[in-house]
């Protein structure tokens, strides 16, 4: 073929070639909110506390680009700190986990703060997986600064609640205690590899990836090999409508000097490798650190077992308490 026709082959493709280019992007734009979307569960209106047969206060806390974020205040002990409970990406503040620890924690006499960040249960915006949900949470404590000043705050997250609550206590340390289940270690190509599978299985209505079942979806495996991972991570930085960088737990985890973490990770989980766990705990450099492992092959707190239950229960109340007393 000689030079001119390879030009003349070069133009008749090079429009297709950027035309399909620019919709492959798109598609990774469009992609965070409809996971964002489908993979949301919400609670309705009469569910709250008080059918946990605890009294509760409703707020409103405002996050960046008119996002609202419903909440609820749990009053405890008025002498005692407040404790944010932050549920995971398929979960929402009325959900199983959340009514189970407010009630531990409630019995230690601890305030509780329960909100949804972005996307999740009746809270606006769009879920980023810990990365604008960041903002949330620092909205969250600006709001408590000013309606219970002088209180301390601790924290406790699920998954993507954990991974939010650890990034938000490497940027601001008025997270004076936290604990975190079956976070990430970093947002990482392998991870978000791994999760475009897993959101897209749960999106299907799939569920989560379970270590014993080993259900495939074709249609997420699909996803999987098609979306790219990089481009993944941008539209997602793009939707949390921020440039500034937001640090990994990882990195988060290492600035935590002085202040206490607890980790907590099931052995066999699926969806979050044990390594990210391992990886957090050699990573922080306060002296205040714990971990747990619980021996379960699921991503989820196993809350069926009553093993799992008691050691939870034991755990978190012992830790809020050392800590955070």
């Amino acid at each position: 073929m000689n030079r001119t026709k390879l030009l003349q082959l070069v133009q008749k493709t090079k429009k297709p070639f950027f035309w399909m280019l620019g919709v492959y992007v798109a598609l990774h734009l469009a992609l965070v909110p409809i996971l964002s979307i489908v993979t949301r569960t919400t609670h309705s209106a009469g569910a709250t506390p008080r059918k946990w047969g605890l009294v509760y206060t409703a707020h409103v806390v405002n996050s960046s680009f008119g996002i609202t974020l419903p909440a609820w205040y749990i009053p405890g002990n008025p002498h005692k700190p407040i404790i944010l409970i932050l549920a995971g990406s398929s979960g929402n503040k009325y959900g199983t986990i959340a009514r189970l620890t407010s009630l531990y924690l409630h019995k230690e006499g601890y305030n509780l703060f329960l909100f949804d960040t972005r996307g999740q249960g009746l809270s606006s915006g769009v879920k980023t997986y810990g990365i604008g949900e960041v903002a949330d949470v620092i909205h969250v404590l600006d709001y408590l600064s000013r309606t219970f000043p002088k209180k301390k705050i601790g924290a406790i997250g699920f998954s993507m609640g954990g991974a939010t609550i650890l990034r938000a206590a490497g940027v601001d340390d008025r997270l004076a205690a936290v604990a975190a289940f079956a976070s990430y270690s970093e947002m990482d190509y392998a991870l978000i590899h791994h999760e475009l599978y897993v959101q897209t299985a749960a999106a299907l209505g799939r569920g989560s990836p379970d270590a014993k079942k080993k259900k495939v979806s074709p249609a997420a495996r699909s996803a999987q090999i098609v979306l790219s991972p990089l481009l993944t991570r941008v539209a997602l930085k793009a939707w949390s409508f921020t440039l500034l960088p937001v640090p990994s737990p990882r990195q988060s985890i290492s600035r935590m000097d002085g202040r206490a973490v607890l980790l907590m990770h099931n052995t066999g989980d699926p969806e979050i490798p044990l390594r990210d766990f391992h990886e957090l705990y050699r990573a922080a450099k306060t002296p205040k650190k714990s971990k747990l492992e619980f021996s379960y092959a699921t991503h989820p707190p196993a809350l069926w077992s009553m093993d799992f239950k008691y050691q939870f229960r034991k755990t978190i109340q012992g830790f809020f308490n050392q800590e955070l007393p």
